[in-house]
């Protein structure tokens, strides 16, 4: 079985676990997955700001779901998270670096 300590070994193995048929509903299975694991996700920050209770285990757990999905979508379009990565850091390091970090609008 495939090591899963890193993000591409991890997207691979998601491919594995993927329990739907790989058909036409696997990218809106996993794009509604994506969606609805965030915002359980986002849940516990809620609840942390609201009610000042933190459960980092549950939390984990969440962002856990969010990074199967995210994978699964990206291995759908045969893209690697070191992609995805790799073209984060560039743009950031370029808005950084013309001191537009803060602001709107993808091509800032």
């Amino acid at each position: 079985m495939t090591k899963k300590n890193n993000i591409v070994d991890y997207a691979k193995w998601v491919e594995t676990m993927w329990v739907s048929e790989k058909n036409s509903n696997s990218l809106p299975i996993a794009s509604l997955g994506l969606a609805g694991e965030t915002g359980e996700a986002l849940e516990h920050i809620k609840k942390l700001l609201r009610d000042g209770k933190w459960d980092e285990t549950a939390f984990k757990k969440e962002m856990g779901d969010v990074i199967y999905y995210w994978c699964k979508i990206l291995n759908h379009f045969d893209i690697t998270p070191t992609d995805v990565l790799s073209a984060n850091v560039k743009k950031i390091e370029d808005r950084r670096a013309r001191k537009v970090q803060q602001g709107s609008g993808d091509n800032r």
